[in-house]
C-alpha cells in the first residue's frame, strides 16, 4: 500500500482507523460472543437444575416450555421449544425476528432451518449465518429440516440444537458398505433420540436414557468440500421406538450465531 503525503494519512492514523473499525464491530456484536455465552449458560443452567424432564410437544408460547419455581425446573418440551425458551429469556429481540419470519407462530425445527437459510455472512438484526462447520463455536445454533417433512409435510419436522463445544476432527467410517466423512458436534438440546457418546443427562432427574433435555454428540456427514449433506442425530429414537442405523440425507442443514442487535 502506497501512502500519499498529500492525503494526510500516516501509518499511525491508518492503524488507529483500523482499530476503531474493529472496536465498533466488536461493540455491535456485544463483545463478539457475550450473547452466545449467555444463551449457552442459560441452556446449561436448565440442564443442571431440571428435576422433571420429558420430551413433549408442549403447546403454547416459548415462555411456557420450561417451568421454574423456587429453583426447581420442570422441562417438558421438544427441541424447538427448548431453544425458543432460551432465546426468549436471554435474546428476546432475536427470538422475535424468528417469530416474525414464521408469521407470529412459535417456530418449529424446520422454521429455524428456513430462517437460518436466508441469513448471510453480513450481520442482520442480531443474526449471522455460519457457513462452515469448522467455524462453529459454543452457543451457535444448528437446525435441519427432515426431508420426509419437506416432501409430505407430516411427522418429524427436523431438529434444532445449541453447540456445546467446538466440533471434533473430521473422520471416516463405512456405513452399510458406503464410506462417509463426518464430524461429531457436542450439543445441548431437548430430544427423544439417544445421541452419540459422550452423552450426559440432567443430574437431578436420575434418568437412565434420553427423554428431554440432555447433552450429547450429533454427527453431520460432509461432502468433499465439507458441506453438510446428511445428519445423524444418534443411535435410538425413543419417540418412534426404533434404532437409527444410518444418517439421513438432507440439503437443509444450517448454522447461525447470535450477535449484537443493531437498533434500526
Amino acid at each position: 500500500m502506497v501512502i500519499s503525503k498529500r492525503s494526510g494519512l500516516t501509518k499511525q492514523k491508518i492503524a488507529l482507523l483500523f482499530l476503531s473499525v474493529v472496536t465498533f464491530a466488536c461493540y455491535q456484536s456485544v463483545e463478539c460472543s457475550e450473547l452466545a455465552d449467555k444463551a449457552l449458560s442459560k441452556a446449561t443452567w436448565i440442564f443442571d437444575n431440571t428435576r422433571q424432564n420429558h420430551y413433549d410437544h408442549t403447546p403454547g408460547s416459548a415462555k411456557k416450555q420450561v417451568e421454574v419455581e423456587n429453583g426447581n425446573v420442570t422441562t417438558e418440551t421438544d427441541c424447538s421449544g427448548f431453544i425458543s425458551y432460551v432465546l426468549t429469556t436471554v435474546a428476546r429481540k432475536h427470538y422475535e425476528e424468528v417469530l416474525d419470519f414464521n408469521g407470529g407462530h412459535r417456530p418449529r425445527a424446520d422454521n429455524y432451518a428456513q430462517f437460518f437459510a436466508q441469513l448471510s455472512s453480513q450481520p442482520r438484526n442480531g443474526w449471522l449465518a455460519i457457513n462452515s462447520v469448522t467455524e462453529l463455536q459454543p452457543g451457535d445454533i444448528i437446525a435441519w429440516e427432515s426431508p420426509h417433512y419437506e416432501k409430505y409435510h407430516e411427522g418429524n419436522t427436523g431438529h434444532v440444537m445449541m453447540v456445546l463445544e467446538q466440533p471434533g476432527s473430521i473422520k471416516e467410517e463405512t456405513v452399510n458398505g458406503k464410506k462417509i466423512r463426518f464430524v461429531g458436534i457436542p450439543v445441548i438440546d431437548s430430544s427423544s433420540v439417544c445421541h452419540f457418546s459422550p452423552e450426559t443427562l440432567p443430574p437431578l432427574t436420575h434418568q437412565d436414557r434420553r427423554d428431554g433435555v440432555g447433552k450429547g454428540t450429533v454427527r453431520l456427514v460432509l461432502d468433499d468440500s465439507n458441506k453438510p449433506i446428511a445428519y445423524w442425530e444418534g443411535t435410538y429414537w425413543g419417540e418412534g421406538q426404533k434404532q437409527i442405523t444410518k444418517p439421513t440425507p438432507s440439503q437443509i442443514i444450517y448454522f447461525a450465531r447470535l450477535i449484537g442487535f443493531k437498533e434500526q
